[in-house]
């Protein structure tokens, strides 16, 4: 007669519970197991042999009561493993986590290795995930599924995981992973090269991992301006800065095919790096978003504002102030302010604010310069095909025309005398064809002219210094671009609006190949940009409805973060060439 249990699982549970109390009060323990600092831990033998073969080997033979059996583990990681066996819940640490995981792998505590592994990933955090995947590599484990979780979460996390100090702790086959990860959740690819750099610098022995590890950078999503500096940078390091050098010059020689590369290109990291320019480098959208600074009717819904208004012409910037020709009035706008102030109506009207404040304009068809005082419009000079005016930094007014519509020109106002600079017929050895002149700007005592050839149509630009010929300093994409408004940065760097395809071009000095800044219309693919200006670190750009979006440059990287170690360069770090400007 076999007599059964009432409840074989309630029977096992209280049998447990009970053996608890005794491991808790060391009531009839026969064993004691000692950690790495020599703290014991008395406990049942019979109870650790049951818990799995490896422990019933270690605890078979002739053993006093009470001797000592030595495991390689810290006293809280023994103690944890103690506490899972006798039914408990530990509370441990993650790095003792780590440890109670190689242990319960040595003695075949499959269980508890499961449960580890479990709530590791439950509780996974950018701090942890670092932690997990240094211990990970450290003590040799195989632990597949977790170290997807912790490669996903600093993938996810990673521009704020690698400013951890624990992620110079990650090995060099680790690093690698997540550097190679297209899925790399970043503002701009430099921060990809500036975590590189922190992980070499924290120990020089590494420094021969530099080649292997740049090939998980994407140098083509670099700005040019990074560019440069790294090609500086790379030089500072002698035959140590080989590999970064050429990938500096492969990822500039790509960006020199022309238009069709740059339309093609995808970032590596097109999850997170959506927006792409060859001038600023890839970055997230909302770097590349432009924001609403002044124009009238901002729009709300899905109409488009252009249908009963005129095409905006040109804008200026005075003292804080947005002085804009919208086509239809002049208006001054503080930017960001809820509308702006009508100063006059003027149709079609060309604007230009010299440093004094005072306002020029030359209204379309007129060939009349005139300017305003208390209020009213007066006659400075009339030029025959007069079309557009410009005002200098030190107040020198220039004028644009052209004669009969065929020879344009450019003339420097003497008093109420223009003394023409420069024609169209000037640009015959470098064109061998007829010219028009659209827009001009000057930098100190530097013409830029912005233009079209009438065979072919395609845009230029063009640069003119005292005494020296014209310089051709920039190209239109063929017969494709219309560039029409035209801004030079004190360092020489020209801004192009190409109201062809809506877009902002940058031409950098000493290249003729224009590159793209931003190419979207903020509200209307219709809406195209048609002049700009530069103010620090943010493009202020006008499109032909009268609105002004600003677009602000992503954030900057400081390149003393990249100042070579010693051990590569031979001398202390403060010898190093590289400039402390900011990577933009």
């Amino acid at each position: 007669m076999r007599v059964p249990q009432r409840e074989p699982w309630w029977h096992g549970s209280t049998m447990l519970r009970q053996l608890r109390e005794f491991w808790m009060q060391r009531h009839l323990c026969d064993v004691v197991i000692r950690s790495l600092e020599g703290r014991e831990h008395p406990c049942h033998r019979n109870l650790l042999s049951a818990a799995s073969t490896p422990l019933r080997a270690l605890l078979s033979g002739s053993f006093n009561e009470g001797q000592a059996v030595e495991i390689a583990a810290s006293g809280a990681v023994v103690d944890a493993m103690i506490d899972y066996i006798y039914g408990g819940e530990p509370d441990i640490t993650t790095a003792d986590a780590m440890e109670l995981f190689r242990l319960a792998g040595a003695y075949g505590l499959l269980d508890l290795m499961a449960q580890i592994e479990r709530v590791l990933q439950d509780c996974l955090d950018s701090s942890t995930a670092l932690e997990v995947l240094q211990q990970i590599h450290t003590l040799g484990l195989s632990l597949t599924d977790l170290r997807r979780a912790c490669e996903e979460k600093i993938a996810w996390n990673f521009n704020r995981c690698w400013s951890m100090n624990s992620f110079c702790d990650l090995g060099a086959p680790q690093l690698a992973r997540l550097l190679s990860r297209a899925d790399l959740w970043v503002p701009r690819e430099e921060v990809v090269l500036k975590a590189l750099f922190k992980w070499l610098h924290c120990d020089p022995e590494r420094n021969s991992k530099l080649g292997l590890l740049l090939q998980h950078i994407d140098f083509e999503s670099l700005s040019m301006k990074n560019l440069e500096k790294l090609s500086v940078y790379a030089q500072s390091l002698g035959q140590n800065g080989f590999e970064l050098q050429y990938s500096v010059d492969e990822a500039r020689h790509r960006r020199g095919k022309g238009w069709q590369w740059q339309q093609e290109h995808v970032p590596k990291r097109a999850g997170s790096l959506q927006f792409w320019s060859p001038e600023l480098g890839a970055f997230q959208k909302g770097y590349g978003a432009g924001r609403w600074v002044a124009g009238d009717s901002r729009p709300e819904g899905p109409e488009d504002p252009n249908a009963d208004r005129q095409c905006a012409i040109n804008f200026c910037w005075h003292q804080g102030n947005l002085y804009m020709s919208d086509g239809k009035n002049l208006t001054c706008w503080v930017p960001g302010a809820s509308a702006g102030s009508v100063i006059l109506t003027a149709r079609d009207s060309t604007v230009a604010v010299s440093p004094s404040g005072q306002i020029f304009l030359i209204e379309a068809g007129q060939q009349k310069l005139m300017t305003l005082r208390d209020g009213q419009l007066e006659e400075v000079v009339s030029v025959e095909g007069l079309r557009s005016v410009c005002v200098t930094t030190t107040g020198t007014i220039y004028l644009l025309g052209d004669a009969e519509g065929e020879v344009a020109w450019v003339a420097r106002l003497e008093g109420e005398r223009p003394v023409e600079i420069i024609s169209s017929l000037d640009l015959m050895p470098i064109f061998h064809q007829n010219t028009f002149f659209m827009r001009i700007f000057v930098l100190g005592e530097v013409l830029y002219i912005l233009g079209w050839q009438t065979q072919g149509g395609e845009d230029f630009v063009v640069k003119v210094l005292p005494g020296n010929p014209p310089m051709l300093v920039g190209r239109g994409y063929e017969a494709k671009s219309h560039l029409r408004g035209l801004f030079v940065t004190d360092s020489g760097k020209i801004y192009c609006t190409d109201t062809a395809v809506g877009r902002i071009l940058t031409f950098n000095p000493g290249d003729r190949h224009g590159l793209r800044v931003v190419d979207n219309a903020p509200r209307f693919g219709t809406d195209k940009p048609v002049d700009v200006i530069a103010r620090d670190d943010t493009l202020y750009v006008l499109y032909e409805s009268g609105l002004v979006y600003s677009f602000e440059s992503p954030t900057a990287l400081e390149i003393d973060d990249l100042e070579p170690p010693e051990s590569l360069t031979g001398h202390p770090r403060q010898s190093t060439v590289v400039s402390p400007e900011l990577l933009s």
